[in-house]
């Protein structure tokens, strides 16, 4: 089993709205990133890597990080055994 990291999009959405951050401009200027990474790391066309992890949770710094990322196990694919 492989552990991966989720945003969890409802909560984000909450929390982006509490703060009046309704662009993806707005929230990657408060996470002091370009627009496109926001972007693209939301629409899941870019990996959710360690920086953006950390900037999403300055940018919200009451919020604690299961409020906006869930640990899920992922099930591996059976690997081929060989004879």
């Amino acid at each position: 089993m492989k552990p991966t990291i989720q945003i969890r999009a409802d909560n984000l959405a909450l929390v982006r709205a509490a703060a009046g951050l309704s662009s993806n401009a707005a929230l990657a200027q408060a996470m002091g990133v370009h627009p496109t990474t926001v972007s693209r790391t939301l629409k899941g066309d870019a990996a959710l890597g360690v920086d953006f992890i950390a900037a999403l949770l300055s940018a919200f710094p009451q919020v604690e990080f299961g409020q906006l990322f869930s640990v899920e196990v992922l099930e591996q694919a059976p690997t081929a055994v060989s004879a």
